[in-house]
């Protein structure tokens, strides 16, 4: 059984809503976050916290 997480983000202006799935595709945390450093470090921390290392891919994208 694999222990990977994925982590999806939606980052908005005040709010980050994330949802975490394992390997095989099942959600198994959805949460709502502040658009503040600590708080995102918070969740991370504590998401990835058995993790020797992670990979992080956020496609950027802005609109005028």
């Amino acid at each position: 059984m694999s222990q990977e997480k994925y982590i999806g983000i939606d980052v908005h202006q005040a709010t980050i809503s994330v949802a975490v799935m394992d390997a095989g595709g099942k959600l198994i945390m959805e949460c709502l976050l502040e658009t503040k450093a600590a708080t995102i470090v918070e969740f991370i921390e504590g998401s990835l916290r058995s993790r020797r290392k992670f990979f992080l891919d956020i496609p950027f994208y802005r609109t005028h």
